[in-house]
């Protein structure tokens, strides 16, 4: 763990997440959609955002605005616009909003930095996603995302956020190996966002956790070329998707959050859905 968080200080040092996706577009797009291991896991992704949205619509009487931070080229966007009454994404990346206009039918895209630009000041969503965010920026963009996204969320609405680079998942497991006995790998590679640290996060914005789900439990390194074949690795992670017994081990968490004073808050328990 210290090796983590050392590497978690050196990342925050040399990277600023807000500048990393700027110029890309269809290449990330395209991973995806074609790639044999993230193309998987964004299905599964999908079954597990359409189940809580279900869950969610039976018991949200208004009408449902989504809002997706750091919407990139649009895949939550594309997915979720037919299921809510509204839809709005936002980006600090022209390049990914051009991409994003090409797959959404009635989602408004708006190219700005909501940390700095007071965008969507006066509105409100029942529902706000932040896929791929949290574990890429650097502590202190956590908070100031977090501080924007909380002033932005409707009364018992609900923020999911998913945790794709989980510490104790067994992709950082296998490369920290890696590193100690090989010395290979760089200090990016060891990057990852703890169970904690997305717990003390929404704890201190005010929120409560309300779902977890865990999906993604083989230690894939090489995405476009991953050594187990895609119907094997795809069998596999559709069998472990939400086992209790191999949660654990999980490398991508999806939380499901809401303000703490809320009454979905104090009608739910935090449950891990398995």
């Amino acid at each position: 763990e210290p090796v983590v968080l050392k590497a978690n200080r050196l990342f925050s040092m040399h990277t600023n997440y807000r500048e990393s996706h700027v110029g890309k577009g269809r290449e990330y797009h395209d991973k995806f959609v074609r790639g044999p291991y993230r193309s998987l896991i964004w299905e599964l992704e999908q079954t597990h955002l359409l189940e809580i949205l279900t869950r969610f619509r039976t018991r949200q009487p208004t009408s449902i605005e989504l809002l997706d931070f750091a919407c990139g080229t649009g895949r939550i966007l594309e997915f979720l616009e037919s299921h809510v009454d509204s839809a709005v994404g936002i980006d600090i990346s022209q390049s990914m909003l051009e991409v994003a206009r090409g797959h959404v039918s009635k989602a408004e895209l708006l190219h700005a930095d909501l940390t700095h630009e007071p965008v969507l000041a006066n509105r409100r969503f029942e529902l706000i996603t932040a896929f791929r965010f949290f574990p890429n920026a650097e502590p202190a963009l956590r908070n100031d995302v977090m501080r924007e996204l909380v002033g932005l969320l409707a009364n018992d609405g609900i923020l999911i956020l998913n945790n794709h680079l989980r510490c104790a998942g067994t992709k950082m497991r296998l490369r920290r190996a890696i590193r100690r006995l090989a010395g290979k790998g760089t200090d990016r590679d060891l990057h990852c966002m703890s169970d904690a640290e997305v717990e003390a996060l929404a704890d201190r914005f005010g929120l409560s956790i309300l779902e977890v789900h865990t999906l993604a439990v083989v230690p894939i390194l090489k995405e476009k070329r991953p050594l187990i074949p895609r119907w094997l690795l795809s069998s596999i992670e559709r069998w472990a998707s939400d086992r209790a017994f191999v949660a654990r081990l999980a490398n991508t968490r999806i939380y499901v959050l809401a303000s703490a004073g809320s009454s979905r808050a104090v009608c739910d328990d935090h449950r891990e859905v398995r």
